[in-house]
């Protein structure tokens, strides 16, 4: 049984080296392509975030119907 394994292994040489080189620039490209996907989200995530949002976030801690603006027109 070794013998036979043995003799396959060799006489397919070539082919074996040509599927692994395959698999592993298939699995690089999955991983580099997955990396780029997810910084390029996460940039326009950020983009988005600061050329929309403000400096100052004014969140309520009590459930009222809109925040006092006059009270923080007057402290900003």
């Amino acid at each position: 049984m070794h013998c036979i394994i043995t003799k396959n292994m060799e006489s397919h040489e070539k082919r074996n080296n040509k599927t692994s080189l395959l698999f592993t620039v298939t699995i690089a490209f999955m991983i580099f392509s997955g990396t780029g996907f997810k910084l390029l989200i996460k940039s326009i995530d950020d983009t988005c975030k600061y050329s929309i949002s403000s400096d100052i976030e004014i969140e309520s801690k009590k459930q009222i119907l809109g925040l006092p603006e006059k009270n923080l027109t007057d402290y900003l």
